[in-house]
């Protein structure tokens, strides 16, 4: 059975990577995976890792497959948003990718994150696992807060558009919010216009 699904593995990785129309069905197929036997369930969180490795293995930083990728992995943190914190660390080093597709959707990855799973604690009794799910959101604040300054300014637009859903579904304090006026009056000046009209 393990290498059948290896086989599988393999073969709904290369679909996501090379057939667009199939990413959101296959998406769903994954999701359903995760809630159910723990044989599919290894499966869909090796899907997610196997997908992964392809970013890096991708030369044309804005090609079909990375688009497909970025639309995979948000629907997922949509979703499936703790089975996307709990691979967060392997994620997280798409930051140094060239990719401002891929850069884009881990900015909304985290933005989905924290909103579908770090500030829904109501059920999470245990007070250590409360504090470093807290720990956690704020550890991804200031990560997005560094991204408002990204090479591109698609990312930069990006950020700024997380910002402005986390506010709205209040999900950050007062002192983050005042850190991030500060940080998006600074954008004001921003070279490209796209920018300055998410600002």
């Amino acid at each position: 059975i393990q290498l059948v699904m290896v086989r599988l593995t393999t073969k709904i990785v290369n679909l996501i990577y090379n057939q667009e129309d199939l990413v959101t069905p296959l998406s769903e197929f994954i999701v359903q995976c995760l809630s159910g036997e723990s044989n599919l369930n290894r499966m869909a969180i090796d899907i997610i890792q196997e997908v992964s490795k392809t970013v890096f293995e991708e030369h044309s930083m804005e090609s079909q497959g990375l688009r497909n990728v970025a639309k995979f992995l948000i629907f997922l943190s949509e979703r499936a948003s703790k089975i996307i914190y709990n691979n967060i660390t392997t994620l997280l080093q798409f930051f140094d990718c060239g990719s401002y597709i891929i850069r884009n959707a881990i900015v909304e990855m985290i933005g989905n994150v924290i909103i579908n799973f770090l500030c829904k604690l109501d059920d999470v009794e245990d007070v250590d696992v409360r504090n470093n799910y807290n720990k956690a959101k704020f550890s991804f604040i200031d990560l997005l807060l560094k991204r408002i300054y990204d090479k591109s300014p698609f990312c930069r637009a990006k950020v700024l558009q997380t910002f402005e859903k986390l506010c709205e579904k209040n999900t950050i304090d007062i002192s983050t919010y005042l850190k991030l006026l500060i940080e998006a009056t600074g954008r004001l000046k921003d070279e490209k216009s796209m920018v300055r009209k998410r600002d």
